[in-house]
């Protein structure tokens, strides 16, 4: 590691941890997500959606069991080693879908009511996603969605989801009712604005200008 010229972190959250463990300052370029297949759909359906790999440091099962305690309607799309595991958790709101085509996946973005998600994740590209439809993102507090996801602003007309401040049920739960206290205030137009700020395009011109800047500093020597 000390060897690298120049180290590029893909979040804030990877920025400090290369600092604190390599002692090695780093540029931060956010990775590209393809938001341009993002739209907005008037006509929403009344279901909250995880999309992701069933995987057990996805925490879904925090999922699961907050809109099983609600009585909320959640639709899960992927597969994993954890997928029996999460199905005998699941109360009857909870619809399983496995993977699901290029062709319904927009939809099931558009119509939901808010995507969750648990994990900790370095970035986080699925929360984009979903804002990409002018979804709001209801997260953990932790790692990438902090940086992916705006939630507590004083204008909240601003704001793109809500954290839940601790990875556990009721962390989830208290989330989803301030979400739905809030459900209105949350403009999807804004919210797509955000996401578009972490699209293809604009990691292809960032990481292009990087990449000059190092080779011309390498040149001359500054």
């Amino acid at each position: 590691m000390q060897r690298v010229d120049n180290l590029v972190a893909n979040s804030l959250f990877i920025q400090h941890r290369i600092q604190k463990y390599f002692a090695r300052q780093s540029v931060v370029i956010y990775p590209p997500v393809d938001t341009s297949r993002g739209y907005i759909d008037s006509d929403r359906g009344d279901y909250y959606l995880y999309l992701g790999r069933l995987e057990k440091q996805k925490r879904v099962d925090l999922l699961i069991q907050a809109c099983n305690k609600l009585g909320r309607k959640l639709i899960v799309v992927g597969k994993g080693k954890e997928e029996a595991y999460l199905k005998s958790l699941a109360g009857p709101t909870v619809t399983f879908m496995g993977y699901a085509p290029d062709g319904e996946i927009g939809p099931l973005f558009a119509k939901c009511r808010a995507f969750l998600f648990a994990a900790v994740e370095d970035f986080g590209i699925a929360p984009v996603e979903a804002q990409s439809y002018g979804i709001p993102v209801i997260a953990y507090g932790y790692g990438g969605s902090l940086e992916t996801v705006r939630a507590g602003l004083a204008d909240a007309n601003q704001n793109t989801g809500v954290y839940f401040r601790s990875q556990t049920v009721e962390g989830v739960i208290t989330a989803i009712e301030e979400f739905e206290a809030a459900e209105s205030s949350f403009s999807p137009h804004q919210i797509q604005r955000h996401a578009r700020r972490f699209d293809t395009s604009s990691f292809m011109e960032i990481f292009k200008r990087h990449v000059d800047q190092v080779i011309q500093s390498q040149l001359t020597g500054h």
